[in-house]
C-alpha cells in the first residue's frame, strides 16, 4: 500500500473507533435502564402499597380504640399497608366483606361460623367465601344487672325487661340462646349500645349483656355504674352443663371478684373474635396482612391498654379454623412460623 494511503487508513481507524465504542456504550445504557424499569413489574408483591378498609365495631365500644391502634402499628410494621377503620355492627360485617364493601373485618367466631354455613340468624344470608386470618381477642360476655333489684342469678331475670346486648350483635343472639336453653324468658329491650346504657340509667331495664374488656368491665358498663348501682351475675355449674348440652361450642370462664365495682366472682360465657376476609383477596395480600397483624398484636394490646387482646396464642387461630377455613395466604404464614404442620 502506498505510504500516503496507509497514513490515511490509520487516520480513518483512529477516528472511527471511538464512534463505535460510544455507540456500543449508549446501547448498554439503554439496556440497563430498560431492566431497571421493567424489574419492579416482574418482582414480588411484597413491597406494593396496600390500601385497606377494616369493618370494625361501634365507636362507643372499647374494642374500637384497640382496632385503631392495631391498624396503625400493623401498617407501620409492613411499611406499605394503610388501613382505614370503618365503624360497623359486627353482625353486618360478613355481608360487607362478601359484597366487597370492605377488605377485611372483625366478627365473633361463632357468629362468623354461622354466617359461613348460613345457619341461625344468617339463614338465607350465607357468606360461604369468608376466610379466616387470625384470632385477636378472647373476652367474657358479662351479664350486668342493677344491684338494687334483688337479682342474684340468671333465673331471677324471668319476665323482667332486659337487653341481651346491642341489637343484632353476636352477644345478643348468644345470650338469648343460653336463656332459652335454661327456660328463661325475658322482656327483650332492643336498641343500640347508647340506648341500652340510657335505659339502664333511667330504670327501663334491669340489666344487659355485653362483651367485657377481657375479664373486666368495659366503658359502657362503667358508664352505667356511674349513674346506678350495678353488679355481675353468672351461671352455675348446673346452668353451664345444661347450656353445653344444647350448644357444645359455648365456652365459659371465671371472672374474678371486683371486675365491675364490688361484683362477686362469677362464671360467664366467653367469645373469641377474629379478623377475616374474603376468598377473593390474593394469597400474597392475605399473607402480608396476617403477618403484620400477628406480629403487632401484643404491642397493640399494650399500647391501647386493651386486655382482651393480650396473651392471645397462635393455637387459638388453629382451633378457630375448624369452624371457618383459613385463607390460603394466612395458612401460608401460620405454616411458615410452625403453627401448622
Amino acid at each position: 500500500m502506498p505510504r500516503q494511503e496507509f497514513s490515511d487508513f490509520r487516520a480513518w481507524r483512529s477516528h472511527s473507533k471511538p464512534v463505535r465504542e460510544r455507540s456500543a456504550c449508549r446501547r448498554w445504557v439503554v439496556l440497563l435502564l430498560s431492566v431497571l424499569l421493567i424489574a419492579p413489574a416482574c418482582g414480588s408483591d411484597d413491597d406494593k402499597q396496600m390500601d385497606l378498609t377494616l369493618a370494625g365495631s361501634s365507636t362507643s365500644s372499647s374494642v374500637y380504640g384497640f382496632l385503631l391502634t392495631h391498624a396503625r402499628l400493623a401498617g407501620q410494621e409492613d411499611g406499605a399497608i394503610t388501613i382505614n377503620v370503618r365503624e360497623s355492627s359486627t353482625s353486618d360485617n360478613p355481608g360487607l366483606v362478601g359484597q366487597g364493601s370492605v377488605d377485611y373485618a372483625i366478627a365473633g367466631l361463632n357468629a362468623l361460623a354461622r354466617s359461613y354455613t348460613g345457619t341461625g340468624q344468617y339463614e338465607g344470608n350465607q357468606s360461604p367465601d369468608s376466610r379466616l386470618l387470625m384470632t385477636y381477642l378472647t373476652v367474657a360476655e358479662m351479664i350486668v344487672v342493677r344491684s338494687d333489684k334483688g337479682i342474684t342469678r340468671v333465673q331471677d331475670l324471668e319476665g323482667m325487661s332486659f337487653a341481651p346486648s346491642m341489637q343484632g350483635s353476636p352477644v345478643y343472639t348468644k345470650v338469648l340462646e343460653m336463656f332459652d336453653a335454661l327456660g328463661i324468658t325475658v322482656d327483650v329491650f332492643d336498641g343500640a349500645l347508647e340506648d341500652v346504657v340510657s335505659a339502664m340509667k333511667d330504670n327501663r331495664i334491669v340489666g344487659f349483656g355485653k362483651a367485657g374488656a377481657g375479664k373486666a368491665a368495659d366503658a359502657s358498663m362503667l358508664d352505667a355504674a356511674s349513674a346506678v348501682p350495678v353488679t355481675l351475675i353468672g351461671f352455675s355449674d348446673g346452668d353451664i352443663a345444661t347450656i353445653q348440652a344444647v350448644h357444645p361450642n359455648f365456652n365459659f370462664t371465671e371472672v374474678p371478684a371486683g371486675a365491675l365495682m364490688d361484683s362477686p366472682a362469677v362464671k360467664q360465657s366467653t367469645i373469641d373474635a377474629v379478623y377475616f376476609t374474603d376468598a377473593s383477596m390474593s394469597e400474597d395480600d392475605a399473607y402480608r396482612l396476617t403477618k403484620a397483624l400477628w406480629t403487632t398484636l401484643q404491642s397493640s394490646a399494650d399500647e391501647s391498654g386493651y386486655a382482651a387482646s393480650s396473651g392471645i396464642v397462635a393455637e387459638q387461630t388453629v382451633e378457630a379454623s375448624r369452624l371457618v377455613p383459613l385463607h390460603p395466604g394466612a395458612e401460608r404464614y401460620w405454616r411458615e412460623i410452625g403453627v401448622l404442620d
